[in-house]
């Protein structure tokens, strides 16, 4: 009986052990298989190409590719970026927001002096930089809205020579660019002065980062090499290794965000190949059915692989934030603006301003005489998508709404440019307000109703309301109001 009870016990255990070892087998699979998410541009439209990569491979393989649902603009495109949701271009006189894989763009007027050669992007589709040719100089702007309001990081002397690559160090809070004078150099968020991490004898064609590598593609008389350099030494003794060798004259190439993998675009063909970094392997040509006249490539960050450590995801910024360090970041105004002392919150003076109400909020225009930069407000408390009148005196602003029921009425919303907040100072007896004037002499705020077709006058916060015009006096529907 001993015998019987002892040969089952040891069976139970080999089961057992069977199956913890065919869930390590499985767990390590699955752990060891990564998917990248890559932008192909034609002369028409953008791709997304997804591809896995998986122990059973030896190089990333082709999952799906998909056309995202909107034709390139006929106008030329200076430069290309993405983030995690969105991907933007360039053209001369515009940016074009694209949500990647969705029917939605949006189009960002830029000033006229503004010619975009490179842009870059923060994995959480948070801000915006861009290197112009002309001035010669590196800004960012916040991407929460259709406006561009940039924020020079650089002054205008700075840099001697322009700048033809362009990468976000997003691990280490820096961007990291090289010139046309083959030098690489590093911009922290901490100074408006770039410093020059190195000069190369050969001429440098492109760069990229991944999370813990800088890798730059270098073209001499007979080859095109892509050498990497750790980025955690960047400010010692430049440590430079090749890892790729090719006698085409390679230009556009991406490096995944675990450097293990490099895609190039085949100058000969236009196809797009794909070989390991780490190590040794031969050039895998990737076939892209019916899909010609590729012309550059675009990693995507996947933000639900690898979580990125950014003080500015919890930042109460207005504008811009820039992350300093892992725990640390500052606040910063478009040009044009001041920052409140210390506040996180940008200067809105209503003076020489422009205050315009979209579908988003309410933006403050400031023309400098060379470009507007504009602003979003940061109204709280209240929602701002359907204003109706607007009107403005010193930091205050003032707007209707209209609310459709049975009923329909009308609320006034006063709100302070300076803290954000916002409060409802008219709501009952409210038709339809069809005009607002504010006298900032006298503190009254002026209305006309053009459903109960009157007029009325009440102190800016609402209170000691009264009639001023009725329809026994106003002939017809009044509608605007100065």
């Amino acid at each position: 009986i001993l015998q019987k009870k002892l040969t089952a016990m040891n069976k139970a255990i080999t089961v057992m052990i069977s199956v913890l070892l065919l869930l390590s087998l499985f767990q390590h699979s699955h752990c060891s298989t990564k998917e990248y998410n890559i932008i192909l541009q034609t002369g028409d439209y953008f791709y997304s190409a997804t591809f896995i990569s998986s122990p059973n491979h030896t190089n990333p393989v082709l999952s799906s590719i998909t056309q995202l649902p909107y034709p390139i603009s006929n106008t030329p495109i200076t430069a290309v970026t993405a983030c995690s949701v969105f991907l933007y271009y360039s053209t001369e006189s515009y940016i074009e927001r694209l949500m990647i894989n969705t029917p939605h763009r949006v189009r960002i007027k830029v000033p006229n002096r503004f010619d975009i050669s490179s842009m870059a992007i923060d994995p959480y589709c948070r801000s915006i930089f861009t290197a112009t040719t002309s001035s010669i100089q590196i800004s960012a702007s916040n991407v929460s809205s259709s406006l561009y309001t940039p924020r020079f990081l650089t002054s205008s002397d700075v840099l001697d020579n322009s700048i033809n690559s362009f990468s976000y160090d997003y691990n280490n809070y820096q961007l990291l660019f090289t010139t046309s004078q083959n030098e690489v150099q590093q911009l922290k968020f901490n100074t408006t002065s770039p410093k020059i991490l190195s000069r190369h004898d050969t001429q440098i064609i492109n760069s990229a980062v991944s999370d813990t590598h800088l890798y730059t593609l270098e073209r001499n008389s007979t080859h095109t090499g892509l050498w990497q350099s750790p980025l955690d030494k960047l400010n010692e003794t430049p440590i430079q290794q090749r890892v790729w060798s090719n006698t085409e004259e390679v230009k556009e190439f991406i490096v995944t965000a675990d450097g293990q993998w490099m895609f190039y675009l085949m100058p000969q063909t236009g196809e797009v190949a794909v070989i390991s970094i780490t190590q040794s392997s031969s050039t895998t040509p990737v076939v892209f059915h019916n899909l010609t006249d590729i012309r550059s490539l675009l990693l995507i960050p996947n933000t639900t692989q690898h979580e990125y450590t950014d003080p500015c995801l919890a930042s109460s910024c207005t504008h811009l934030c820039l992350p300093l360090s892992h725990s640390q970041s500052n606040c910063h105004c478009p040009n044009g603006e001041r920052q409140l002392s210390q506040t996180p919150q940008c200067d809105t003076d209503l003076y020489d301003s422009t205050l315009l109400s979209t579908d988003t909020g309410v933006y403050v225009l400031r023309n400098d005489g060379d470009y507007v930069a504009a602003s979003l407000l940061p109204l709280t408390g209240y929602p701002v998508y359907s204003i109706q009148q607007l009107t403005a005196s010193d930091h205050w602003i003032y707007w209707s709404e209209d609310y459709v029921s049975d009923i329909p009425f009308s609320l006034i919303v006063a709100s302070d440019t300076i803290t954000g907040h916002s409060d409802v100072i008219v709501s009952e007896l409210l038709g339809h307000v069809s005009g607002l004037a504010v006298d900032k002499l006298s503190d009254n705020l002026f209305w006309s109703d053009g459903l109960l077709r009157r007029i009325e006058v009440s102190r800016t916060n609402g209170l000691h309301r009264r009639v001023l015009y009725s329809s026994d006096v106003i002939i017809g529907t009044p509608s605007y109001l100065v």
